[in-house]
């Protein structure tokens, strides 16, 4: 009886599929892609491709990382909660998020360098789902099996890199970077017996990812008040080795698979009517198809990733009040994630405001964000969310690289 009885948990801890969670939709591939650019890209969604000033830098455009002699410096943090139903039921998660930090070094008034850290997914959920198995063979006088599955999980994928801007005109500038993608991902999937002799089972899942990839980008200011931009970036094979362990039993050993981040490519710009600033950007990424080894029952889509953003732009006098020499931002987005889900394309629909305020004498910016995003219908998705998050950031333009004058 006791063999049987292991030998069905052993099945349906290898062929069970984890429930939607929070992410309700992370457990599709390699998580979903959050909101983790800087503050400020955040705050106007993600309409900074073309940006370029004294302060702030777009981190996904590498022409934009031209330092003018001036050393730039960003980092972020943030908050999201996370309100996911799917036909399991509901379920809230707290996420607490390093963005992003980055620093751009001058080397030369035409060349500037930079490195960088971004995060791209996140996955942090915890479920728990009642259900009924029923056994084919009777065991233990039952011939079904009531039983509570918790599934719960963490990890995520990053990137870091290098960045190299080419100032070839006073208009036009070019830049390459090199990213290296790395992250992990684990997953626990428990069985609770609630009747019988036997009471618990368990299998944990651990994901190791890897890989290099490059990034090109055009900056061209034709006018102070205008800019453009284009980006591009080559497709990247994730090296997956992946492991799993069933509780009271030996480990499968190791499995390598690799999971394809595609093509993609970006268009951005910018203009300035008095204290008015417009942003908007369009990226895309041919993930329909590319290549899985893992997730690879995953069904997937092309991204397309929209954002408009609106700046009411500081006064640089003195004695101003503090509403005047501060920054008002706002955003909104629309994004076709990379993923289906229940068969149709998941879609995000999301709404961004925030602030920015002087420190240090001016040269450098506390800004804050706050976003709200919808993400899939139940109807359509079988599973949707909602996220609130609040981002804070600090970016700085210092002199600390730069030789003194004699």
């Amino acid at each position: 009886m006791t063999v049987r009885l292991l030998s069905i948990i052993s099945v349906l801890l290898i062929t069970v599929v984890p429930t939607m969670a929070e992410s309700v939709f992370a457990p599709l591939g390699i998580g979903v892609w959050q909101r983790s650019g800087s503050t400020y890209s955040t705050s106007v969604s993600g309409s900074d491709l073309a940006l370029s000033d004294s302060v702030y830098f777009s981190i996904d455009n590498p022409a934009t990382w031209r330092s003018f002699g001036l050393t730039k410096f960003t980092t972020s943090f943030g908050v999201g909660k996370y309100y996911a139903t799917d036909f399991t039921g509901s379920d809230i998660a707290d996420n607490y998020l390093f963005p992003n930090a980055a620093i751009a070094l001058p080397i030369y008034k035409t060349l500037g360098v930079g490195f960088f850290y971004q995060t791209l997914t996140d996955r942090d959920f915890l479920i728990f789902s009642e259900e009924t198995f029923d056994i084919s063979e009777q065991v233990d006088t039952l011939d079904s099996y009531d039983i509570l599955k918790r599934t719960q999980g963490t990890g995520g994928l990053a990137r870091a890199g290098g960045r190299v801007a080419f100032l070839v005109t006073t208009k036009l500038s070019v830049g390459i970077g090199v990213d290296y993608y790395f992250g992990n991902l684990e997953e626990l999937i428990t069985l609770d017996f609630l009747q019988g002799s036997f009471l618990r089972s368990g299998r944990f899942q651990r994901h190791e990812l890897g890989g290099i990839g490059t990034s090109f980008g055009i900056n061209y200011r034709p006018t102070k008040e205008t800019a453009f931009a284009i980006t591009a970036r080559t497709p990247v094979n994730l090296e997956v080795s992946s492991s799993s362990k069933i509780q009271g039993g030996d480990s499968t050993g190791v499995k390598y698979d690799d999971f394809e981040i595609p093509f993609g490519f970006g268009i951005g710009g910018l203009h300035e009517i008095g204290r008015l600033r417009t942003l908007a950007s369009v990226q895309f990424e041919a993930w329909e198809n590319s290549a899985h080894s893992f997730a690879s029952d995953t069904e997937y889509a092309n991204s397309l990733d929209i954002g408009i953003g609106f700046e009411r732009l500081p006064l640089d006098q003195p004695l101003i009040p503090w509403y005047e020499s501060s920054t008002f931002r706002a955003g909104l987005r629309y994004k076709q994630h990379y993923i289906k889900a229940g068969g149709s394309n998941l879609l995000t629909y999301g709404a961004s405001i925030g602030m920015g305020f002087p420190i240090v004498g001016g040269r450098g910016k506390l800004d804050i964000a706050l976003t709200y995003d919808m993400r899939g219908l139940v109807n359509d998705n079988a599973a949707s969310e909602k996220i609130y998050g609040i981002q804070v950031g600090i970016s700085t333009t210092e002199r600390w690289f730069v030789r003194r004058k004699r």
